[in-house]
């Protein structure tokens, strides 16, 4: 039998004893309740598994980098004045410059964007004040921009577009996710990851097991109101997840995860 989305969502909806759904287009755009219901319910479901434990069958690796942008020149003046062409950086951005030739007081050191212009950007301190760069040495040639963290991590790493969850540092150096950046002391960070599934197939079978009994105890009461069929159905639930979860670890040396657990905490 093929996986998809709507297989296990019909297998969801006829254990709690409602209508199935005919195409996987109504659960994008529900026409009937069975689907509005199922529907609302998979991402939010789906995405709060995925995350509760560190799955075998969803884990990448990764290893990020930061490209930077070239600097073409760096004026010694009162702000620096700095030539990169098409930069793409932001005023208020903190960046970092790295790597420059002849105006080494630049390397290794954060700023703040302003005054931005297309292929320009004036070197600022987190307190607005103008860096004054007209002792410096002349600049040479060479030098990267990369955009940096205001302070605690050295680098911003862009995570993966299918990231949905940072497992771990291979080498366990620390390190900070936000608003879909790593953030690490790391230039090279070697990550584990969740990924995003857009496969069904991928999903383990014990995992879609739980999966479609997690899915089947939260739309039983909209749909059917039977609150003795979500409590036998959340026993179901609650055995299928941990019998999982354990399946799971057995297959190599699971990575070390936050305590707690999606069943518990939520609503």
């Amino acid at each position: 039998m093929t996986v998809t989305q709507l297989t296990i969502a019909n297998e969801a909806l006829f254990l709690c004893g409602a209508n199935r759904v005919k195409t996987i287009g109504e659960l994008a755009a529900p026409v009937t309740e069975s689907a509005r219901v199922i529907g609302g319910l998979w991402d939010t479901i789906l995405e709060a598994m995925l995350k509760d434990h560190n799955w075998n069958f969803a884990t990448k690796r990764a290893w990020l980098s930061v490209a930077g942008k070239a600097i073409t020149g760096i004026s010694a003046a009162e702000p620096p004045v700095v030539d990169s062409v098409a930069h793409g950086f932001s005023d208020a951005d903190w960046i970092l410059i790295e790597d420059v030739v002849g105006m080494t007081e630049v390397n290794l050191i954060k700023f703040v964007v302003t005054n931005k212009a297309d292929d320009t950007l004036e070197l600022y301190d987190g307190e607005g004040n103008k860096i004054d760069g007209s002792a410096y040495t002349a600049y040479v040639s060479g030098g990267t921009i990369k955009l940096a963290p205001a302070f605690g991590f050295t680098y911003m790493h862009p995570l993966p577009s299918d990231c949905l969850h940072v497992q771990g540092e291979f080498n366990n150096f620390d390190f900070a996710v936000e608003n879909g950046y790593l953030l690490s002391d790391l230039e090279f960070p070697k990550i584990y990851y969740t990924k995003q599934i857009t496969d069904y197939a991928d999903l383990s079978a014990v995992f879609r097991r739980a999966l479609t009994l997690a899915l089947a105890r939260d739309a039983c009461i909209p749909l059917k109101g039977s609150v003795s069929l979500q409590e036998r159905l959340e026993k179901r639930a609650e055995g299928a997840w941990r019998s999982a979860k354990a399946r799971d670890a057995k297959e190599g040396t699971p990575q070390k995860q936050a305590e707690g657990s999606w069943i518990t905490d939520r609503e």
